[in-house]
């Protein structure tokens, strides 16, 4: 991605970026595809939040107003017929507000945030090195880099395996082994990859975890995800994003 971080993102959607910074930003977006891209994930991620959360106002405010007129209509015993009759239209009223809100955004819109969020965070996925290995088929691994690093997992993960088979310590090499797994879909296979490296001693045990919480995220496991979220240390490189992305699981 580019060299801008989530921060300067951010900082681009609420307004905050201004004369030259904000001129070589949209420059750079203009360049690079892939940062455009985040931006207007990053911006459908916080539509999505304010939807939620003014709509759940809403519907709290319609709830209240209910509560009023269920005291107003139903105070005085005389006159029920004209009473009732008013209640009930109040009633429609709020009944077909709420069933506009709930077909407009199913469920809250859980599943499509799930999603956006994943696609979000899983783009700033680490590209893969071929550094000084030894492994007697630099070829093979060369295309299987490549390949992962284009984000072509299907075709990678073949290859990763097959280099795997001779040189099982090649960490970096699993836990992209792990990615490819989880970036398609075989979620049991990229668990069991991770669990192994998270209860390791490698420099990867924390990005592992963090890979578990974006497995189970797309899964859509969301309270085990966020579980998981919670035992990264603080010390960790993805602090930060897990961080925020167990503040959006609660607005949810």
């Amino acid at each position: 991605m580019s060299e801008f971080n989530y921060e300067t993102i951010s900082q681009y959607l609420a307004g905050e970026l201004t004369g030259k910074a904000l001129a070589t930003f949209e420059k750079q977006m203009q360049e690079d595809a892939n940062l455009a891209a985040e931006v207007n994930i990053y911006r459908t991620i916080e539509a999505d939040q304010l939807f939620i959360t003014k709509h759940k106002a809403e519907k709290e405010k319609l709830a209240a107003s209910l509560q009023e007129l269920n005291k107003t209509y139903f105070k005085e015993p005389k006159a029920k017929i004209v009473k009732i009759n008013r209640w009930w239209y109040a009633a429609a009223a709020v009944a077909a507000a709420v069933v506009s809100i709930l077909i407009l955004r199913p469920f809250g819109g859980e599943n499509f945030n799930n999603e956006k969020l994943f696609a979000h965070y899983a783009k700033n996925i680490e590209s893969l090195s071929t550094g000084e290995r030894g492994t007697g088929s630099d070829t093979l691994l060369l295309e299987a880099v490549n390949l992962f690093n284009k984000k072509d997992y299907n075709n990678s993960l073949p290859l990763l395996k097959n280099i795997l088979v001779n040189n099982p310590n090649e960490t970096d090499l699993v836990i992209a082994t792990g990615v490819c797994y989880m970036q398609i879909s075989e979620y049991d296979s990229a668990i069991k990859i991770f669990d192994n490296l998270a209860n390791g001693n490698t420099v990867y045990k924390n990005q592992a975890i963090w890979y578990k919480a974006l497995t189970l995220l797309k899964e859509n496991k969301i309270d085990v995800c966020y579980k998981v979220l919670e035992s990264l240390p603080a010390d960790a490189d993805n602090i930060k994003e897990a961080r925020e992305l167990m503040r959006k699981i609660k607005e949810e």
